[in-house]
């Protein structure tokens, strides 16, 4: 059940995610590996999506590592928010790695649909060519937004040599437990903790719980003041940019734009989260 006195779906933050790990700890849970079949004992494979930012999946790794437990981050190779292959992000890749994460494979479909066939060969020939520039990422795939462009009969379909996050683990069913758009608030969470649900999927991602925001509309705008952030990489390489701006855009101007983005959302008139 929700918190007392709180919104269903407030309560995600960075220190809310470390007390939910803390309580799945506290719980008995080992985390494993995809790679891993589940265990008699209560097991949960941690997974982070990586949709947005790089940056903010160091950021989460570095918890993770602090709290002692291992996640798996799914990385796209097509995301049109971030290039996985350029020096910057394969860095913050192998960072990941450094915090003693797993990597694997986050599929990013056409907007046309295509048959199993087709996608099967989709997601080899793109993970072989991640894989070229990050031998670490597993055989591990999981799909990006697959109810814009699939069935759901289609969600476990195997390709071979591959391991499906949405099917079996080992030839076994996993629960899967999702935060997307704050669906579950965080004592929901460690419920699921308490319940002792096993074998579990945990997902839980950075863009979800390190804006410290209490609802979509001011997750979302925190996350596009990140991609700002992270865009001036590139920005911060042009000399005029540099010479104006040797530091980055001030604090203030990217509040501004969040300030404004969130606005927008709330004067849409839309209702909930």
């Amino acid at each position: 059940m929700p918190e007392t006195g709180a919104p269903a779906h407030a309560g995600y933050s960075p220190e809310a995610y470390d007390g939910l790990i803390e309580t799945f700890l506290a719980e008995g849970y080992r985390f494993l590996s995809y790679l891993e079949p589940p265990v008699p004992e209560r097991c949960v494979y941690l997974r982070h999506d990586i949709d947005y930012s790089l940056s903010w999946a160091v950021e989460l790794a570095e918890r993770n590592r602090g709290l002692g437990v291992r996640g798996t981050f799914f990385l796209q190779l097509r995301s049109p928010l971030y290039n996985l292959l350029s020096f910057e992000n394969l860095e913050a890749a192998r960072r990941l790695l450094d915090a003693e994460q797993w990597l694997a494979f986050h599929v990013t479909l056409p907007e046309e649909p295509i048959d199993r066939g087709e996608r099967a060969a989709l997601i080899l020939a793109d993970y072989e060519r991640t894989r070229e520039a990050l031998p670490e990422l597993q055989p591990v795939f999981a799909w990006h937004n697959p109810s814009l462009r699939m069935t759901a009969e289609d969600l476990d379909e195997e390709v071979p040599g591959m391991v499906n996050a949405y099917g079996r683990i080992a030839d076994t069913p996993v629960t899967y437990v999702g935060d997307s758009n704050l669906r579950h608030s965080v004592a929901e969470l460690r419920d699921v903790a308490r319940a002792g649900t096993s074998p579990l999927q945990l997902a839980l991602a950075p863009m979800q719980w390190l804006p410290d925001r209490a609802d979509m509309p001011g997750i979302l705008a925190r996350n596009l003041g990140r991609k700002l952030r992270d865009a001036e990489v590139e920005f911060r390489r042009n000399h005029v940019y540099r010479a104006h701006l040797p530091d980055g855009l001030p604090e203030s101007v990217i509040e501004t734009l969040e300030r404004s983005v969130e606005t927008a959302f709330r004067a849409s008139g839309k209702k909930g989260s």
